[in-house]
């Protein structure tokens, strides 16, 4: 079940940002697609992300399984840096910062701590993650 998690995830980060020239924007679709991997298997992700099962240890093959999905966000940002969209020189350094404001967005969601407006407070979180990093 948790190598089944990562893979619908992957699968959503990995299409999230198809056919999306914009690079920026292609950022905005992987947070969405994160968002929405998560509130449509919550079970998984919190296996995925939390402890349910403290005795479980993943192994080295469920752990690749899990880095791969990452891999599609620190590409986003490399488009990003490479357009002269985002300003840095650390492409998973950014992406993990970027990760850690959706997970924390959705973590609180799941958990029911989510403002009555939470779609506009998770795109505004989306925004300003990346303020940072943006080239103004």
């Amino acid at each position: 079940m948790y190598r089944e998690g990562y893979r619908r995830l992957g699968a959503a980060m990995a299409s999230a940002a198809d056919g999306i020239d914009d690079p920026l924007e292609a950022m905005v679709r992987y947070g969405r697609a994160y968002r929405a991997a998560a509130l449509a298997n919550p079970h998984l992700y919190d296996l995925m992300f939390g402890r349910p099962v403290p005795a479980f240890t993943p192994d080295e093959d469920a752990r690749q399984v899990a880095e791969a999905t990452f891999q599609p966000l620190v590409a986003g940002v490399q488009r990003c840096l490479d357009a002269g969209v985002f300003i840095g020189d650390n492409a998973e350094r950014i992406a993990f910062h970027l990760w850690a404001v959706s997970h924390g967005m959705v973590s609180l969601e799941l958990a029911g701590h989510q403002p009555a407006d939470a779609d506009v407070a998770y795109e505004e979180s989306l925004v300003l993650s990346s303020w940072p990093f943006l080239k103004l």
